[in-house]
């Protein structure tokens, strides 16, 4: 009895959370004025001056209203990310699903799909690549809450963070190609960030099992990839089918590890999520991705 109570718990914090996406939202951060934001930045030919890197990447830092605390991570982390891209061809964003909170480290599914991309890029475009990590919450209850705030905003305050760091990265180093990946919430969030980024032949995007409350905000190009299931089985989150997704968890606690037939991740818990499940060992995903890349990378190899 115990155990369906707490399976009915973590149903509810789900449920309320997607009702809260339907509140209202308050204004985002446009495309323009994020541009006006790089464009103040001081445009230099002497990008191997690491310090010129350090010293703007704090200055869009503070444009961006930054906390003190925040504005010195920021920085910090952009100018890593600047410094690793210069030595690849493509720079792979991870961007974790659920409510942000969890590291790639500890990610079962989606760092194969990144490290598959990698691999084939090599292979058949000829490019080299390397990962970069975004983290958008905290591993914490607050976190997790703040993490809801977010869903509910579409991402308004979390987006154009990245969105800033990748334009920055292009402003600098113009000649690295950007792919910003994320699966469930992750899939929301890049389709967001998507949305503030130039659209031009730099930056891409492949998104899998996103929630269909967010369709019709996608933005669909040839530059983005939206994955509605593996290729194996429906997947119940991006159709929606909350009842398939209560059934299954009924009969079953919540665990600490999560299940082979898809599941989605609340704090340190696991609900069982049938269908959603993404990895690059699956082989009409990985089809997928693979035209996908050679569409989008094709004749760049010389």
């Amino acid at each position: 009895m115990r155990r369906k109570a707490t399976v009915v718990a973590l149903i509810a914090v789900v449920a309320v959370s997607l009702i809260l996406v339907w509140l209202l939202r308050p204004e985002k951060m446009s495309a323009g004025e994020l541009r006006g934001h790089l464009h103040s930045l001081t445009q230099d030919e002497h990008t191997d001056d690491l310090s010129f890197i350090q010293e703007q990447a704090g200055e869009l830092a503070r444009q961006l209203s930054l906390r003190t605390e925040k504005q010195e991570e920021f920085a910090e982390e952009l100018t890593d990310w600047y410094v690793v891209s210069r030595d690849v061809d493509v720079l792979l964003v991870y961007n974790t699903g659920g409510f942000g909170g969890s590291a790639m480290s500890i990610d079962p599914e989606w760092p194969s799909i990144l490290q598959g991309i990698q691999e084939y890029l090599s292979e058949n475009c000829g490019d080299s690549s390397t990962i970069v990590e975004h983290r958008r919450a905290e591993y914490t209850a607050i976190g997790f809450i703040k993490s809801v705030n977010d869903i509910r905003t579409e991402y308004s305050s979390e987006a154009p963070l990245l969105a800033a760091k990748l334009s920055f990265i292009n402003k600098y180093n113009p000649e690295v190609k950007i792919i910003v990946t994320g699966r469930s919430f992750g899939a929301v969030f890049a389709n967001e960030v998507m949305r503030l980024l130039p659209q031009n032949d730099t930056f891409y995007s492949i998104q899998a099992g996103r929630y269909p409350r967010y369709n019709p905000s996608f933005n669909s190009d040839d530059r983005t990839l939206l994955i509605e299931d593996n290729g194996e089985q429906p997947d119940s989150w991006s159709q929606g089918n909350l009842w398939a997704i209560m059934q299954a968890n009924l009969a079953h606690p919540p665990s600490s590890s999560p299940s082979e037939e898809g599941s989605l991740q609340i704090l340190s818990w696991y609900l069982i999520v049938p269908g959603h499940v993404y990895t690059w060992e699956l082989p009409g995903l990985r089809t997928d991705i693979c035209v996908f890349l050679d569409t989008a990378f094709a004749g760049r190899q010389e």
